[in-house]
């Protein structure tokens, strides 16, 4: 009995397996679709599009070339208008150093760090213009470089920490030009780079560092040496002990700033600051006693004036917790994991979408899963279960849209998603490299005025610059063109096992995606093979016979070519595999 129940089992399974191959693996979303905006080297090779950056409504990014060094472009969706704005050199010290980071928005105006092989990696801005990208200053004069990092912008003034060779990693501050690029205070002579965590609340500048007296503790600024002060000693030591409260993962949530810091009695706890000593105090004591570090090491979120964080009590594990500055409003959300509170699960990637909070997490039943919270127990739940390993990543908000990156094991890859919040409406927006289990790899998620741009690789043109279409777009129907047969034709006699073949790339308005190549004995016997490049090596030996042999083209949207013309071909003795055979030279059209 037992047997014939595996059986009605496993043949349900066969049956659902191939409805799923013939359907489709997986509901795509309806609407619009993501689109390569531009193949900027063209072919396989990929411009890799990092650092997406938003700049009033123009895309700003950085692409790599080995050879030619990096480059920084702009895009405003079009493949006309997606352009290099300025090559930066490229020295065999430089290719690590020189590719533009801490790209920033300041007023309309790109401030990044790079290093031109002369200056080192100093502060650069763009107004879009090859004339107008240019080194702000060099702030470490000759080829050393100042290593500028953490850019924030501070109601239009940019905010850093950098090193001039004389006074350690200090503040700095920028107007974007040379003479008003000047440190604003000389806190300390360490040139140990810290994690600052600057942060802008209101219009004043909070950030952590040590001043060498009192360890690292919480400061603000105003921009001016007077008005640059520590707050408050929250742990006091005497130096120079190493310590200090250590405050990270600093947030401004409307109007207060909330931090994590350990003040020798309470281990790292959650704390908030107005900016005042008397006013910089510890919000709840959620783990008592010094026994590590309780609040898990993650983006602090304010949703609605409401701060989520995940947080360790010693009973329930490391779960999703919520404050509104109270000691009483400090509490957890709900147990998702319940069990053994030592348990390495624990919700990530916590992302406002207009009001509610989504994330990953994992409950013990269905794997790292998309989930969502109005800040009630009953209001967190999962929104849907996508496949056990589908690890929802990259979460980004476009219009009240949550878009992310998830694999649909063994179906699909790791694609592009989007949520409204149900199981219904959360879908994958598209399979962009088609194919069981191949991924694009969608990344740098970057919402520019509504238009979600990114990073995928189709499995045609590389890894390059995606965006979501503006509008539905109509069904494509076209047929891509047949590929000729350039070799082996003519009847030609081979005498090795594993012969190239040879022919010429189809043309498609949505580009192609892979050819099958049919290859039929003198039998009768057929094989096909999948290439996603116009040529094709057996990687195994074909046996001594007289073949026919075709090739189809797919493209990107489903449609498939009319097969080519078929080809003759013999071959006629067994040849060591080490022998080469040379076939006629002819070049692709």
């Amino acid at each position: 009995m037992q047997r014939g129940y595996l059986k009605r089992v496993y043949l349900n399974c066969i049956v659902l397996l191939l409805l799923i191959i013939v359907t489709g693996a997986v509901a795509q979303a309806d609407g619009p679709e993501p689109v390569l905006v531009k193949d900027i080297y063209p072919g396989y090779t990929s411009s890799v599009p990092y650092n997406l950056t938003n700049v009033n409504g123009m895309l700003f990014f950085a692409t790599s070339d080995p050879v030619k060094g990096y480059r920084l472009w702009k895009s405003n969706g079009t493949a006309n208008g997606t352009v290099e704005v300025k090559h930066i050199p490229l020295n065999n010290y430089t290719f690590a150093s020189g590719f533009p980071r801490e790209m920033t928005n300041v007023n309309g105006t790109l401030f990044f760090t790079t290093d031109d092989g002369v200056h080192g990696v100093e502060l650069w801005k763009s107004n879009g213009t090859a004339a107008g990208t240019v080194m702000v200053k060099d702030v470490r004069p000759g080829s050393l470089s100042s290593g500028p990092y953490n850019l924030t912008n501070v109601n239009g003034t940019l905010f850093f920490i950098a090193y001039d060779g004389v006074h350690g990693n200090e503040l700095w501050k920028s107007d974007g030009t040379a003479t008003g690029t000047v440190m604003v205070k000389d806190i300390y002579t360490s040139i140990y780079r810290y994690s600052p965590f600057l942060t802008n609340v209101n219009g004043t500048l909070f950030f952590a560092i040590d001043d060498g007296i009192h360890g690292n503790e919480l400061w603000k600024s105003d921009g001016t040496a007077t008005g640059t002060v520590m707050v408050k000693d929250i742990f006091p030591i005497t130096y120079p002990s190493p310590g200090g409260s250590l405050p990270f993962n600093l947030t401004n949530v409307n109007g207060t700033l909330f931090f994590l810091a350990n003040d020798g009695v309470h281990s790292h706890e959650l704390w908030k600051s107005n900016g005042t000593a008397a006013g910089t105090v510890m919000v709840k004591d959620i783990l008592p006693g010094n026994n590590g570090q309780n609040i898990y090491n993650t983006n602090l979120t304010n949703v609605n004036g409401t701060l989520f964080f995940l947080a360790y009590d010693g009973i329930h594990g490391y779960e999703l917790w919520k404050s509104n500055g109270t000691a009483a409003g400090t509490v957890m959300v709900k147990d998702i994991l319940p069990g053994n509170p030592n348990l390495n699960e624990y919700p990530l990637y916590l992302t406002d979408v207009n009001g509610t909070l989504f994330f990953l997490a994992n409950d013990g039943v269905h794997g790292d899963e998309l989930w969502k919270s109005n800040g009630t127990a009953a209001g967190t739940v999962m929104v849907k279960d996508i496949n056990f390993y589908s690890s929802p990543l990259i979460l980004t908000n476009v219009n009240g849209t949550l878009f992310f990156s998830a694999a649909d094991t063994p179906f699909n890859g790791n694609e592009l998603w989007k949520s409204d919040g149900t199981a219904a409406g959360t879908v994958m927006v598209k399979d962009i490299t088609l194919g069981n289990s191949l991924s694009s790899y969608p990344a740098d998620l970057t919402n520019v005025n509504g238009t979600l741009f990114f990073r995928a690789d189709d499995g045609i043109h590389g890894t390059e610059l995606w965006k979501l279409s503006d509008g539905p777009i109509a069904p494509d129907n076209q047929i891509p063109t047949s590929p000729q047969l350039i070799t082996p034709t003519l009847g030609v006699n081979l005498t090795t096992l594993r012969p190239v073949f040879d022919w010429t790339n189809a043309t498609d308005n949505v580009g192609v995606v892979s050819y099958t190549l049919t290859l039929k004995d003198a039998e009768n016997r057929t094989s096909k093979f999948i290439s996603t490049i116009s040529t094709y090596t057996p990687r195994s030996n074909l046996a001594q016979s007289h073949y026919t042999w075709s090739v189809m083209a797919h493209d990107a949207a489903g449609n498939s070519s009319v097969p080519s013309h078929p080809a003759n071909f013999a071959i006629i003795s067994q040849a060591p595999l080490n022998k080469k055979a040379y076939l006629p030279i002819v070049l692709k059209k």
